[in-house]
């Protein structure tokens, strides 16, 4: 995976999860961020990066960020409302997000490096839409392309709260992983270019023997 600029990412470049939302509704996703961040703390899990899609570490370019976002992060959630479905460049963020992770043709394992394939398998399963009012009260439509997946719940005097945390904490925890085992790989590959970069892992380690190692 490589930057907007054409460069490798690093490993410091990869985040957790990143959200998406319309620009009215900015308030709405800075608790969402914090409401991720307390379930992870609460969790004991460390180190969790939950950005905004806005965020300076990303470009300013409604073609460009889509596929800065879907490259460093492991997650992405879309916070849909009345405002996300209006936002014409949102509409736009979502079908090439959707383009570049769940319509992807993952070659055979012959054909790729056990990375790369980890690295599409991870894009296929990594959206996630987030409702921010009840079933009863939406006066939006699911946008295309995200209806048939499981969406999560977000907003105040939610009855089934309980299980939407249950739900994010598993979430999450699914999210430090993959990023860990993604980090690591990168790194990886840098010690083969410059010998000086300590190598973490060795060639028979899996993503699952790397995460033996964190709580």
């Amino acid at each position: 995976p490589k930057n907007q600029f054409e460069e490798p990412l690093n490993s410091t470049d990869l985040v957790d999860i990143v959200i998406v939302y319309a620009k009215s509704d900015y308030d709405i996703a800075l608790r969402y961020q914090e409401w991720l961040k307390g379930i992870a703390c609460a969790s004991n899990i460390r180190d969790i990066k939950v950005e905004l899609y806005t965020d300076h570490m990303f470009p300013d370019n409604d073609v460009q960020v889509v596929e800065e976002v879907v490259n460093k992060s492991m997650r992405v959630v879309m916070l849909l409302s009345k405002n996300f479905t209006k936002e014409i460049n949102l509409c736009l963020f979502k079908e090439e997000a959707i383009g570049l992770t769940r319509l992807q043709e993952v070659p055979s394992d012959e054909q790729m490096s056990l990375f790369a394939s980890a690295i599409m398998k991870r894009k296929k399963d990594s959206i996630r839409p987030v409702h921010t009012c009840p079933r009863q009260k939406r006066s939006y439509r699911n946008p295309v392309g995200l209806s048939a997946l499981r969406g999560f719940e977000f907003y105040d005097k939610n009855p089934s709260q309980k299980y939407e945390e249950d739900m994010a904490k598993q979430f999450l925890k699914g999210a430090r992983e993959d990023r860990n085992f993604h980090a690591a790989e990168l790194r990886r590959h840098q010690a083969f270019n410059n010998p000086t970069v300590t190598q973490p892992l060795n060639e028979t380690n899996t993503r699952d023997d790397y995460n033996k190692s964190f709580p």
